[in-house]
């Protein structure tokens, strides 16, 4: 079958569109599952993960679930199977896009396949036992969920630049003053997270996310307080830049200070 478009991994837009189809099929296999084993959703997290919430029932059923699980993954299959550039993998950045999207196929190729939706689809109908563990690797949704937030989403297809004049990020640097610096991985992560935020603030538990992009990784205190540590030195190395970073209790707040300290 051809291809109903022709994929560029260099294009944000086609980006954006791989990242929802991979979302979408996850999401509905996801849901599936919920309608039958939904104890497992809580026990793994699932919410956290892929901001599906398990307090809201699912209305489609699980069959139709499991079909539309197969026709994006085949989707899948037929748009983006294709060689994605002349250039040798071994030659890409890691962190390459299309070095991405190569680690997504590879990722979603041992994830599931076809042929076990539809059987699952076909045991449901006639009133069998699912045993999910078989459906899919389910271990795998936290990497694939991870290579996922390396990609754009429709909402940032040109980065938008995030914070005021005096600080601010575009999820690749921090600016200072508008002059680009250099800044701790971490650091970098947590700073352009909360300046995205409307009051600059964030749960710790949203720190999972905002530094490791792991949506199911548990973060402690400790942890948190180490990133905050590492994060308010950076601040005060950076030409008196007046900000502080508080965390009270589970709430962690970018607070500006005025300009002149005598105020």
């Amino acid at each position: 079958m051809s291809n109903e478009f022709s994929f560029d991994p260099q294009r944000n837009s086609d980006l954006a569109r791989l990242r929802m189809l991979i979302a979408g099929m996850i999401k509905d296999l996801v849901a599936a599952r919920a309608k039958d084993d939904p104890d497992w959703c809580e026990e793994e997290n699932i919410d956290r993960i892929w901001f599906f919430s398990t307090e809201r029932p699912v209305t489609r059923s699980a069959i139709y679930l499991l079909g539309e699980a197969e026709r994006r993954l085949r989707q899948f299959h037929d748009g983006y199977s294709g060689p994605l550039s002349s250039v040798p993998c071994e030659t890409q950045d890691i962190d390459s896009p299309i070095e991405i999207v190569e680690r997504l196929r590879d990722l979603i190729s041992q994830f599931t396949n076809h042929d076990e939706l539809s059987h699952t689809a076909d045991q449901i109908r006639q009133n069998q036992k699912i045993k999910w563990e078989s459906v899919a690797h389910w271990h795998m949704l936290p990497d694939l969920r991870s290579l996922l937030d390396e990609l754009p989403d429709h909402s940032d297809q040109t980065p938008a630049l995030v914070g005021d004049e005096r600080l601010s990020a575009d999820g690749k640097n921090i600016y200072v003053g508008g002059h680009p610096v250099k800044c701790p991985k971490r650091v970098q992560r947590l700073l352009h997270f909360l300046l995205r935020k409307r009051n600059r603030s964030c749960h710790v538990a949203d720190l999972g996310e905002a530094v490791w992009n792991d949506h199911a990784r548990q973060v402690s205190f400790p942890q948190a307080d180490d990133v905050l540590s590492e994060a308010r030195k950076w601040l005060g190395n950076n030409n008196g830049i007046l900000f502080a970073l508080r965390r009270k209790d589970v709430e962690i707040t970018l607070k500006e200070l005025p300009p002149d300290p005598d105020r």
